[in-house]
């Protein structure tokens, strides 16, 4: 899947300061990025 921006190469705790939106999406499918303190690209 291509990305604009470039958001596929950025650490998704970058991507979700940017757009806080996604934090919500991820959220509500239970994927513990909002919580996460791993600072990496997953």
């Amino acid at each position: 899947m291509n990305f604009s921006n470039e958001l596929g190469d950025q650490a998704i705790q970058d991507v979700m300061q940017t757009y806080p939106e996604i934090g919500g999406i991820l959220a509500r499918y239970d994927i513990g990025c909002t919580t996460c303190k791993v600072v990496s690209v997953c």
